[in-house]
């Protein structure tokens, strides 16, 4: 039985002044036959977690017959001039895949 495949968007945005918030979305190629769980927690890169970021964890539940999930994190704003700003939503523990 071939596996199926999920993505994740990646997100691009200009630095503003204003706090924000980047909507990552986890797609399934299909419709969940079961309940599908990952943990997930955001990982700094370039961008520094409680400065340039709120850091956030927790688990990504997508529902039977939903494709897909949504995490939220909040990003925080400044006007310094910086060169891009990278961090990541790192996955374990996934159940129900």
């Amino acid at each position: 039985m071939p596996l199926g495949v999920a993505t994740v968007n990646s997100l691009t945005q200009e630095r503003t002044r204003n706090n924000s918030t980047f909507r990552f979305q986890v797609q399934l190629d299909q419709p969940a036959k079961q309940e599908i769980s990952l943990k997930y927690a955001t990982v700094e890169a370039t961008a520094k977690a409680t400065t340039d970021f709120i850091p956030k964890s927790g688990t990504l539940v997508i529902p039977v017959n939903s494709s897909q999930g949504f995490i939220d994190v909040d990003v925080t704003g400044d006007s310094l001039r910086k060169a891009d700003q990278l961090f990541y939503v790192q996955f374990s523990e996934p159940k129900g895949c």
